[in-house]
């Protein structure tokens, strides 16, 4: 679940938390579901990675195909302290577009560890 914006490699990036981009209701269920998880993990960093970090007693993995957009995430987390383990792991399929989808299959072997 990616909630970044597009190509963040070509972006200037906000000094903001990300935002959460679900629709009220979606986000509501995010919400929810994360406050009842211990474990997280996420195809995709961005607004939910941030709330989740900001939660006690949470273990998130975030898988991402940014390392940009990883970065601002990152610091972001890093900037508004965290209350739980935050992991955010880069995986190079290449160059991106939005949200995150690969430009090609240049990449392609890759794309099985993302």
């Amino acid at each position: 679940m990616r909630e970044g914006s597009t190509e963040m490699t070509n972006m200037t990036l906000s000094s903001d938390p990300p935002p959460l981009t679900f629709g009220a209701a979606e986000g509501d269920l995010v919400r929810q579901s994360y406050s009842e998880a211990g474990t997280i993990l996420e195809y995709g960093s961005g607004g939910s990675t941030f709330m989740g970090a900001q939660m006690e007693g949470k273990r998130i993995l975030s898988v991402e195909s940014d390392s940009a957009y990883m970065d601002y995430v990152r610091t972001q987390i890093d900037a508004h302290g965290q209350k739980s383990e935050c992991i955010i792991k880069h995986v190079d399929i290449g160059p991106t577009k939005e949200w995150g989808h690969p430009v090609d299959n240049r990449r392609q072997a890759f794309f099985g560890e993302y």
